[in-house]
């Protein structure tokens, strides 16, 4: 629905009818002689063909009136980012150790890897307008799609990815702390990290919790998701999941398994809203006086032209 600006001048509308009304005539005088009321009466083409100027004139005067009224169209305008801008970093693991395929996809054997890019792709098709990124890490950590509001393109690079892109092995520690140096480098109001990984770390890694601690900014989340489908051996394994998990909930984070059904969907949940949502749509006006403006000046023009038509016949 179109609204008005200015809508007091609409009181404007019965101006030339009260001018009309109570305007005394002007009289005749030796030089010039005016219309005896102006606007609507006097017109030597009216007078000729004997109808009253409510036609034309009066639609010319409507639009002049609606015109200065300033009428708007409303459009919705989604905006680009949200209450604060926020920055996800995805940091999946592509070791060796992920190849094995003892968890179910749709209820088919998968391994881990194809089911940890399932999941960061279905929360990617489902975070705000705010950025996010990929790290991966095998023998070393790299960073593979760096932060942007590109959608498809972190899609491709997840699409993209295979075990042992970075190496077979697992360097969980240094993938943690380069994607918190990467965070910390921006100027998002929140920042959060995902890592999925099975939590087998390489041998003679430093401890997780230790690295990160001198890199990550107060304000990240570390949220870290298990994918594995059993706890890992009693071993290096057990050991790094647990301090990923001691990091997650240090960092007021969150830590799940990915076997877990329940525990999982949740989980997701408060990813996307520490990710924080976007802003509701704005509304952008649109200017629609031109229209009646020109449509004032074509009736204007086209009665004028009529007019001199008619005193030249």
């Amino acid at each position: 629905m179109p609204v008005l600006a200015w809508p007091l001048a609409l009181l404007l509308l019965p101006l030339p009818w009260l001018a009309a009304r109570w305007l005394p005539l002007a009289e005749a005088g030796p030089a010039l002689r005016l219309p005896g009321r102006p606007f609507l009466q006097g017109s030597r083409y009216f007078a000729a063909t004997g109808r009253r100027p409510g036609g034309v004139a009066v639609l010319v005067w409507l639009c002049l009136v609606v015109a200065l009224a300033r009428p708007l169209w409303p459009e919705v305008v989604p905006t680009e980012a949200g209450p604060a801008p926020s920055d996800l970093l995805l940091v999946l693991d592509v070791s060796a150790s992920m190849d094995a395929e003892d968890l179910l996809l749709h209820g088919r054997p998968a391994s881990r890897l194809t089911v940890a890019k399932a999941i960061a792709a279905e929360l990617v098709h489902s975070l705000g307008p705010g950025r996010a990124g990929l790290v991966v890490f095998g023998s070393a950590a790299h960073v593979h799609t760096p932060l942007t509001r590109d959608k498809a393109a972190l899609l491709d690079g997840l699409a993209a990815l295979q075990s042992g892109l970075a190496g077979r092995g697992s360097a969980l520690d240094d993938a943690i702390v380069l994607a918190a140096e990467r965070l910390a480098g921006t100027s998002a109001g929140r920042q959060s990290m995902l890592v999925l990984s099975d939590g087998a770390a390489r041998p003679g890694g430093k401890a997780v919790a230790g690295n990160v601690g001198g890199v990550a900014p107060g304000d990240l989340k570390i949220h870290a998701l298990l994918v594995a489908g059993r706890r890992p051996a009693s071993g290096s394994g057990e050991a790094d999941s647990a301090s990923l998990q001691a990091l997650a909930e240090r960092s007021a984070g969150s830590f799940a398994r990915v076997a877990d059904g329940d525990g999982l969907r949740a989980f997701l949940q408060g990813i996307r809203q520490a990710a924080g949502p976007g802003r509701p749509p704005a509304t952008r006006w649109r200017e629609l006086y031109p229209w009646p403006l020109a449509l004032a000046l074509v009736l204007s023009v086209g009665l004028g032209l009529d007019r001199i038509r008619r005193r030249g016949g």
